[in-house]
């Protein structure tokens, strides 16, 4: 089902990962402060990270591209069920959450990943046409479809990670045609 890579550690960035793990301690410090409760969330939170980060990082790349249309509907329909009353959370005026067993999740963070996978897969896919007008009006289309999900729940900032990575990936495709 996964095609498993070996792990080399000598791959690994260990800069960034000091610089990441550096910051999420400062984080738990300063949450810490703040509130005991909220603490053992955050520190839940950030060793359930890891272990996925850690997960996810022996699995090749393109295994997890190979399931970008699953992605893409699983991110899709979690951004629906944002609006259903009942299962959408709402706080702050702004229904950004689903409540899931008691976890509130907010979908809006995983499809901002879910559409890159998404969008690296369809340009990869259609890499012979990427320059053709239909190619780029597909690929835009697909690429909407969760920004404006996102944009009803507000969360323009997640519209815009979106969109931000949406517009790079022109610049890079007229860069390598010049």
């Amino acid at each position: 089902m996964f095609n498993f890579r070996q792990y080399n550690l000598k791959k690994l960035n260990f800069p960034i990962l000091v610089v990441v793990l550096s910051l999420s301690i400062v984080s738990l410090i300063v949450v810490n402060i703040v509130s005991d409760q909220l603490f053992i969330k955050q520190l839940i939170g950030l060793i359930l990270g890891i272990i996925l980060c850690a997960a996810i990082s022996i699995i090749d790349y393109h295994t997890i591209c190979s399931y970008a249309v699953i992605f893409y509907i699983i991110s899709v329909v979690s951004l629906i069920l944002v609006q259903i009353p009942g299962i959408g959370y709402t706080k702050n005026n702004a229904t950004r959450w689903v409540n899931i067993f008691g976890i509130k999740l907010q979908p809006s963070e995983m499809a901002k990943v879910f559409t890159i996978i998404v969008m690296t897969q369809f340009f990869t896919i259609f890499k012979d046409s990427i320059n053709e007008a239909k190619t780029i009006v597909i690929g835009f289309v697909v690429a909407l479809v969760p920004i404006i999900l996102i944009f009803i729940q507000p969360d323009l900032s997640s519209s815009l990670v979106i969109l931000f990575f949406q517009r790079k990936r022109k610049k890079k495709r007229k860069k390598k045609k010049k």
